[in-house]
């Protein structure tokens, strides 16, 4: 696949990634009402957790929607998404086992994250048969 394909998927995932969680950094109680149907207005001190939460994934998609552009930071910053959506997939199906009532409202989430898990493994992937490739040529020449 063409680099700019993966500039674009880059972007896109980035942007997916921080809207997200958007309203929950900028209002954690009615931000996580809006998105995941869930009121933490009656569990004392969970509001700054969330808060919290939401700062960091909306980060995590900043992080990911510069490394389009920016090489140097793609690999940890993809490798660090991998392992964050992996453990919110996770969760997210947990949750629809155990609580399916809550769980549906993570079905956006985790069919999201699960095209971006797919998508970052691809692309490492992709990127490593690009580089045996390269150095076959780099062989060849000399």
């Amino acid at each position: 696949m063409s680099a700019k394909f993966w500039e674009f998927f880059l972007r896109f995932s980035g942007v997916a990634t921080l809207l997200g969680p958007l309203p929950s950094m900028i209002s954690p109680v009615s931000g996580t009402l809006l998105t995941l149907k869930l009121d933490i207005s009656s569990v004392n001190g969970l509001a700054p957790v969330i808060g919290h939460w939401g700062i960091m994934i909306v980060g995590i998609g900043v992080l990911i929607f510069l490394s389009a552009s920016q090489k140097e930071i793609r690999k940890t910053t993809l490798l660090y998404a991998i392992a964050e959506k992996v453990y919110m997939v996770s969760g997210g199906v947990y949750t629809l086992i155990t609580l399916p009532e809550v769980g549906m409202n993570f079905i956006p989430v985790i069919i999201s994250d699960t095209i971006q898990i797919i998508g970052f493994t691809l692309y490492f992937a992709f990127e490593k048969r690009r580089q045996q490739k390269h150095k076959s040529r780099l062989v060849v020449a000399q």
